[in-house]
């Protein structure tokens, strides 16, 4: 083994060793982060859109950092942070139960009423990854119709110009972090679940890219960096049955 791979395995050894030993806080504050740098390496949107509807949709502050909650769900606008996903579920069915639907679940908010038919069942809702990966999903969708990330971003909120003009106003005002760091959140997150070395490889220049932001001066946008559209199924045609009955 090289010494570069013997660098990267001691790396991967301290990260595993340090969320290994974390605080449950800790543990569940890098959640949203981590399932965002995955499904950003698959899909065209931009991790920064993701992480900041994130802290938009989820942010709470804990121990003076501002993170985003996995197992966060909103009411109407009555704010739940569960501590783990059994008593998010559980909430959540409690919930059901009385009758509710504007419900909002997750790491990106998805709303009962109008995405769980798209799931097998609640906990697949819940669970981070597949939250995120829907909501990614969800914002090619919308980039395909309005033609930029901006329109987008509105739309994931609301078509509703009241409401979406409001939420990217506060959606811009969310500090996205550096090219940079989101290349070392991908590298720590490879690292933590022991990846082949030649999978975390192309992670440890963290000098490289733009550190900038999508988004420029108001009404204003730049081109983001060009991945490979995913082969698209349409969202609305999944062959599972409704969580809700029309």
């Amino acid at each position: 083994m090289c010494l570069k791979q013997n660098f990267l395995v001691l790396i991967a050894l301290t990260v595993h060793g340090i969320f290994a030993g974390s605080s449950a806080y800790a543990s569940n504050g890098q959640v949203c982060d981590q399932k965002i740098v995955e499904v950003a390496r698959d899909t065209s949107v931009p991790a920064e859109i993701l992480y900041r509807i994130a802290r938009l949709e989820t942010g709470r502050t804990v121990d003076g950092e501002y993170i985003s909650w996995p197992w966060a769900l909103n009411n109407g606008g009555a704010a739940y942070f569960m501590e783990s996903k059994t008593q998010a579920l559980i909430k959540l069915r409690e919930l059901r139960g009385l009758g509710k639907t504007n419900i909002d679940v997750g790491c990106m908010q998805l709303n009962v009423k109008w995405h769980a038919k798209h799931f097998e069942n609640y906990d697949t809702m819940m669970d981070p990854y597949r939250n995120i990966s829907y909501a990614a999903r969800y914002l090619e969708e919308l980039y395909q119709e309005t033609g930029t990330w901006e329109k987008a971003v509105r739309y994931y909120h609301s078509r509703n110009s009241k409401y979406h003009n409001i939420y990217f106003a506060k959606f811009k005002k969310i500090k996205a972090p550096s090219q940079k760091a989101l290349k070392a959140m991908a590298f720590a997150q490879a690292a933590s679940t022991f990846t082949n070395a030649k999978e975390i490889l192309p992670l440890i220049d963290l000098n490289s890219g733009a550190s900038g932001s999508i988004f420029q001066a108001e009404g204003t946008e730049m081109s983001p960096v060009v991945r490979p559209l995913i082969a698209f199924s349409d969202i609305r045609e999944f062959s599972v049955a409704p969580l809700i009955n029309k």
